[in-house]
């Protein structure tokens, strides 16, 4: 089934100009806030979608948020990559998850849960990092809408849900490799080599089971997409054996462990 999901990538729409354009901008050193919000403010989507994201409680900002260049400011323009991503699968793709028993706004909730707790964990240790991981974070689970996308069109839905009511005892990234040859997240790097994203962010998207696999300037990177993973799935977030392995991978990848613990019982707070 792997050409037929590379097939699937190959159909799907090209990444807008404007997006295209706000990676540019937001990988270029010599770019400022200034050239980012000229873009922004030209799609009212995006703006709109910013400004909301920006005052959720989610991300602990201070203070409210009005303007664009101060989302921008307080996000930082590694965050607005992946965020215009997000806003762009939101308006102009279909997705139906029904294969997976879940939602557009499982899917969407789940993404705006693994950026902000990333977003808030590394700012503290090393934002730095962001500039891979922000976007990352928030694209951790494009993969399924692919896989769904391949079995609606196959009309497999019922065959994979079957497989599906196993995963309390076997991953899903196991049944997935079963059903399609590749998990999700290969399948989301396989989306990203297809947009032409950051090769270091397809190899830890790629990496993301086996972090320790990636080369040793890439390792931080994977171990803590790799631990937000862990954290918080698309069917659970922030159980017990969830936290364990996530600190389990956060220490692996040398991050202080009361950075992790603390923006967990910030974030738990929140959710409560």
């Amino acid at each position: 089934m792997k050409s037929e999901i590379i097939q699937n990538i190959k159909s799907l729409p090209v990444i807008p100009e404007s997006v295209r354009k706000i990676q540019e901008v937001c990988s270029d050193a010599r770019s400022s806030i200034a050239d980012v919000v000229k873009i922004v403010e030209k799609d009212p989507i995006l703006t709109a979608s910013l400004l909301r994201t920006a005052n959720s409680p989610l991300y602990g900002f201070a203070r409210e948020v009005n303007t664009i260049s101060q989302a921008i400011s307080l996000f930082g323009m590694s965050t607005i990559k992946g965020f215009a991503i997000v806003t762009v699968i939101r308006s102009r793709f279909k997705i139906d998850l029904s294969p997976y028993n879940l939602s557009d706004k499982d899917f969407l909730r789940t993404a705006e849960l693994q950026n902000a707790f990333m977003v808030r964990w590394i700012s503290k240790s090393n934002r730095t990092l962001l500039d891979l991981l922000a976007p990352a974070s928030f694209l951790l689970e494009m993969g399924v809408v692919i896989l769904s996308n391949v079995l609606i069109q196959k009309n497999e839905q019922e065959i994979f849900q079957k497989k599906l009511q196993k995963r309390v005892v076997m991953p899903i990234v196991e049944i997935e490799r079963d059903v399609f040859g590749m998990s999700s997240y290969e399948a989301a790097a396989e989306l990203f080599e297809y947009w032409n994203f950051d090769k270091s962010l397809i190899t830890i998207m790629r990496n993301i089971q086996t972090p320790e696999n990636v080369a040793k300037n890439l390792r931080r990177y994977a171990y803590a997409l790799s631990a937000v993973q862990s954290l918080i799935s698309l069917y659970d977030a922030f159980s017990d054996e969830q936290i364990q392995n996530a600190t389990r991978l956060a220490k692996m990848g040398h991050f202080q462990e009361h950075l992790f613990d603390s923006t967990l019982n910030d974030f738990q707070k929140i959710l409560q």
